[in-house]
């Protein structure tokens, strides 16, 4: 039976979740193993969900990595890292068009905003926390949730290896936000090239599916140094989520600059995505935004110095991988040549229809080629 966590208020119980947020916050302590179950603290997750969707929500929530896919962080240097700690909201930089993506995905495709959940999950430490809703509301986005790690907390837990070790922390994070939702609520996951976080969702994508769970999970969570006794928590704790088959796409942001191809291993479910404009002509494609939403996105990254001619290389690119196609894509990139955004020499004419992907199946890139399916 689950038992109740340390940190869930006594008088509610599991099947009454009651204000958004305790239903994961409740089931947190899934673990069989009775008085040894962690609570959020502990996990060192710091969480914060605003927002409780309706039983009968099927519409789709989106999921947002915040370093190096929303935000420009410059990690990468020694003066970076220490620079980071100090920074106000002010001084944090969105990559071009990503802030208006972000608006347009919680606006939706119709005339009237449907205020899509939009939530947030980043390796990024509590203390931090203001500085990044700050930023939100400068770039006016509103969103729903934001999960952080506590450095602190990992650190006692698991050494300081935990501090880099990214899998077991946002896949726990991932699944409580799993809780929160209704079951027919279909997800999106943005993240970027800079950790693991393709392997990261591809394989909570799997968990949350079904096909992975039980000694396979532990196997992965161990082949990945997640320490015995939370990978064990974490396969109890999974065996608790309804199998649903929620994920439905995965963007994965160059932000490296890596080889799209390297994400084939993954399936087509993971699409890599090289700037703001690639995934928002994907959306539209799929009725996510509309077309105007893709023209915005267009208009921000040229104010943020992007070029007509890079523009049209960005879209030449999704073409050259049969990502796009057709008359709906023909008709968008005409309306882009007609307000200025591409140049009006180079038009695209007409495009081939777009390659059709299959779901998600299984064929895990982290286990070695004997053992895939």
């Amino acid at each position: 039976m689950p038992t109740r966590p340390r940190d869930a208020s006594p008088e509610r119980e599991p099947g009454n979740p009651g204000p958004s947020g305790h239903s994961a916050e409740i089931a947190v302590a899934r673990s069989r193993s009775g008085a040894g179950d962690p609570s959020l603290a502990e996990l060192g997750i710091d969480r914060v969900n605003h927002r409780e969707l309706p039983a009968g929500f099927r519409g789709d929530v989106y999921i947002w990595d915040v370093d190096k896919t929303y935000l420009d962080t410059q990690f990468d240097s020694f003066k970076g890292l220490m620079r980071i700690p100090f920074e106000g909201a002010i001084d944090k930089r969105a990559f071009p068009g990503t802030a208006q993506l972000l608006k347009e995905l919680r606006r939706g495709p119709g005339q009237r905003p449907i205020e899509a959940p939009l939530y947030f999950i980043s390796a990024s430490p509590p203390k931090l926390r203001s500085v990044l809703e700050r930023k939100m509301l400068l770039d006016g986005v509103e969103f729903d949730g934001l999960t952080l790690k506590d450095p602190v907390q990992n650190v006692r837990r698991g050494g300081l290896r935990a501090l880099k070790a990214q899998l077991a922390y946002k896949l726990v994070g991932l699944l409580l936000h799993r809780l929160d939702f209704p079951a027919g609520a279909h997800e999106t996951l943005f993240g970027d090239d800079v950790e693991s976080d393709a392997l990261i969702y591809v394989l909570y994508a799997d968990v949350v599916a079904g096909r992975i769970r039980g000694a396979d999970l532990l196997r992965i969570l161990q082949r990945h140094r997640t320490e015995y006794q939370l990978a064990e928590w974490i396969v109890s704790f999974a065996d608790g989520i309804p199998v649903t088959r929620s994920v439905q796409r995965i963007f994965i942001h160059l932000a490296y600059g890596t080889d799209p191809d390297r994400f084939a291993p993954f399936g087509p479910t993971v699409i890599p995505v090289r700037d703001s404009l690639q995934p928002a002509v994907l959306l539209e494609a799929h009725g996510k935004i509309a077309a105007s939403g893709v023209i915005r996105v267009a208009a921000a990254m040229r104010e943020a110095g992007r070029t007509d001619l890079d523009l049209l290389a960005s879209l030449l690119d999704l073409v050259r991988r049969r990502l796009v196609g057709g008359t709906r894509f023909d008709a968008l990139t005409t309306q882009l040549a007609r307000e200025r955004l591409l140049p009006p020499e180079l038009g695209f004419g007409r495009t081939p229809a777009p390659r059709k992907l299959r779901h998600h199946a299984v064929n895990e890139p982290w286990l070695p080629e004997r053992e895939r399916a």
